[in-house]
């Protein structure tokens, strides 16, 4: 949605903070979030099987065959979503 918002909309980062009644980081931090993560980590993410938080600072940082390995398990382990503690 963020995405859309910006791209269909032609606003700024600063822009959608203030519609989104976020912090210019916060945006910054999910157009890297969906620019590192494969669309089913993404979906994974956008429903709550994977926190933002476990997608950008666990998910994102491995290369694609890591996050190949990492749907696999949150296919495995769909009933309890991966969190922060």
């Amino acid at each position: 949605m963020l995405r859309e918002l910006i791209d269909s909309l032609g606003l700024s980062q600063r822009e959608a903070a203030r519609q989104c009644a976020r912090d210019v980081s916060w945006v910054q931090r999910r157009l890297v979030l969906l620019g590192a993560l494969s669309q089913d980590l993404v979906q994974a993410v956008r429903s709550g099987g994977i926190s933002s938080w476990a997608g950008s600072r666990i998910v994102a940082p491995v290369g694609a065959r890591q996050q190949r390995a990492c749907q696999s398990t949150t296919g495995q382990h769909g009933k309890r979503p991966l969190k922060y503690a």
